[in-house]
């Protein structure tokens, strides 16, 4: 009863009274208006919601690049050169590609959603 008041007179509860000292530092329990939504437990949600923001988009990334090769044509793997005419850039498309780069596909997109999920449950 005496750490949590705050009493200095105790000499061996020295790291007592700062975990206390943290925890009410952490909390904020007095503060009022403006600095209420500054205090720990919101910031810890913003940082959050940050983190399934990007692991949310991670996700999308990856299902993006599934869809875009499950799009492209099967057949022998033919990459055509295509130079843009006002850059002067030649840039490359892909026009099939075989059975064997689909299935890699599926591995990387397990991978990466297993990775994604891995990254939520920590």
């Amino acid at each position: 009863e005496r750490v949590c008041t705050g009493d200095k007179s105790l000499h061996l509860s020295g790291v007592q009274m700062g975990l206390i000292e943290d925890i009410g530092k952490y909390l904020k329990p007095t503060k009022e208006g403006l600095e209420t939504y500054f205090a720990g437990p919101v910031l810890c949600m913003v940082a959050l919601i940050c983190w399934y923001m990007m692991v949310g988009k991670e996700v999308s990334h990856a299902l993006g690049l599934h869809r875009g090769l499950l799009a492209i044509p099967r057949g022998e793997n033919k990459i055509e050169p295509r130079e843009n005419p006002f850059t002067q850039i030649t840039h490359l498309r892909l026009v099939s590609i075989t059975n064997r780069w689909v299935v890699a596909s599926y591995c990387l997109l397990i991978y990466r959603l297993v990775a994604a999920a891995l990254l939520i449950y920590v």
